[in-house]
């Protein structure tokens, strides 16, 4: 199957939004350990760097695939990749992205996912052809509304036990950015 697009770079004020390669692992493994930071994500916390290689196979045979186009957010200063953003569920016929996104702590509060997150999305509807891009957060998870609000994406309701996560299911806030909104 011929890729549907090619994962570009973006460039934004701070940071280079990449692909991620195998030479990010002790980057995201810095992050993906901590389970403050697994705390409100779908994925399981990285026990070993082994976690953190098959995750990095798995993105990348998503990249060979056209689907779910992932992001690694590197600082332009330092290099390091802080990150990860991206479309789950993408591309399908309905036109929607779901947008995740994960940070390391030692960056928290510096507006770093707004900046990414902005730009990605600007991405999804501009080259990608999206019409709705949506993003769920576990009830609780203030920190994460806040970036979804501070990108103009819209409060839909309290999805109750919404999917299954890590044995558990939690009440999931929804927000969406429509194309509409966008283009205001």
């Amino acid at each position: 199957m011929k890729p549907k697009f090619k994962i570009p770079k973006i460039e934004t004020e701070r940071l280079l939004l990449r692909p991620i390669t195998m030479k990010d692992a002790p980057d995201i493994f810095a992050y993906a350990s901590d389970p403050e930071v697994t705390k409100y994500v779908r994925f399981v916390t990285h026990e070993s760097i082994k976690d953190t290689h098959a995750f990095i196979r798995r993105v990348q045979a998503s990249y060979k695939k056209g689907i779910t186009p992932l992001w690694g957010m590197q600082l332009k200063t330092t290099g390091r990749l802080i990150g990860a953003l991206g479309f789950l569920q993408c591309p399908n016929p309905d036109q929607r992205a779901e947008l995740g996104y994960v940070i390391n702590p030692i960056v928290w509060g510096e507006g770093y996912v707004t900046e990414a997150a902005k730009a990605v999305c600007n991405f999804g509807f501009k080259k990608m052809n999206v019409n709705r891009i949506e993003a769920g957060t576990i009830v609780g998870h203030v920190a994460s509304q806040r970036v979804l609000e501070k990108c103009g994406f819209k409060f839909e309701g309290v999805l109750r036990q919404r999917e299954l996560i890590k044995g558990k299911f939690p009440d999931v806030t929804m927000y969406s950015l429509l194309r509409s909104d966008y283009s205001k």
